[in-house]
């Protein structure tokens, strides 16, 4: 009511300054709605950040436990293995005061039972330690894979994913413009091209044209849409696969990182 009075009071002793006043509050409204979506905004990319990173957390408590559980078994068949011997040893000792000849002989038997007992029970503990091992890490490498998938999703607009999108499909194009036709197989008439945005048919006429002209005679190309991918595209001719999509080049990535840390 009192902002009211004032304007009505400026508008009848100066009709510019009520505008001005007017025009300074749609400013100010303007200002604060927009602060407010950029907190909110914000606020919502840390949350789903957050969620990811509780998710690695979890799935390294997981490994953990795995783990501890593998080195468990190993002390226990070690502890078996130690104990057979053991055994055996003892054994041979009785029989060696019996007879010597036919103590010796049967010590021999005994310890090379007993070992090859261990190494299986040694070997097998080893291969199920690699089994969980390498179970873990597949797991953790499509899990990476599609929570870093998601958080592109997220972090990066639609246009922004869209224009990536065209940079390899345009990639791609030039790479099979070089690509040698000795590696198309022969007899093949039709391909298969996944991408993640439906391709205009200027760009599937031209893929059609090149795939052709490497092949010798006409190709027809079909086309199938895959949001997984994110942006880009694959070419699938007879066993050739040509994979130019964004998820590739994340799997690429994770493959090259673990390289390097090993």
């Amino acid at each position: 009511m009192t902002c009211a009075l004032v304007a009505y009071d400026l508008c009848t002793k100066s009709p510019v300054k009520a505008k001005n006043m007017l025009i300074i509050q749609l400013l100010i409204i303007q200002v604060v709605t927009f602060i407010g979506l950029v907190l909110a905004l914000r606020k919502l990319l840390y949350a789903d950040s957050a969620r990811a990173l509780r998710r690695l957390e979890r799935l390294n408590a997981q490994s953990g436990k795995k783990l501890e559980e593998l080195r468990r078994k190993s002390e226990e068949a070690e502890k078996e293995y130690l104990e057979k011997i053991d055994h055996a040893r003892r054994e041979a000792e009785k029989i060696k005061e019996l007879a010597r000849a036919e103590a010796e002989e049967f010590k021999t038997k005994t310890l090379n039972k007993a070992e090859e007992e261990a190494s299986r029970i040694l070997a097998q503990a080893r291969s199920t330690e690699e089994a969980i091992r390498s179970e873990i890490a597949s797991q953790m490498r499509l899990e990476s894979i599609e929570i870093a998938s998601k958080l592109i999703t997220k972090v990066f607009d639609a246009k922004t994913i869209q224009d990536n999108h065209k940079i390899l499909v345009d990639e791609l194009i030039s790479g099979i413009e070089r690509l040698n036709p000795d590696r198309i197989e022969s007899g093949i008439n039709e391909a298969e091209v996944v991408s993640a945005y439906s391709l205009n048919s200027l760009k599937l006429q031209k893929l059609e044209n090149i795939l052709s002209k490497k092949a010798g005679y006409r190709i027809h190309l079909k086309q199938k849409i895959d949001k997984k991918i994110i942006a880009g595209i694959i070419l699938k001719i007879g066993n050739l696969i040509i994979d130019g999509s964004i998820l590739n080049k994340l799997k690429e990535a994770k493959e090259e990182l673990e390289r390097n840390i090993t």
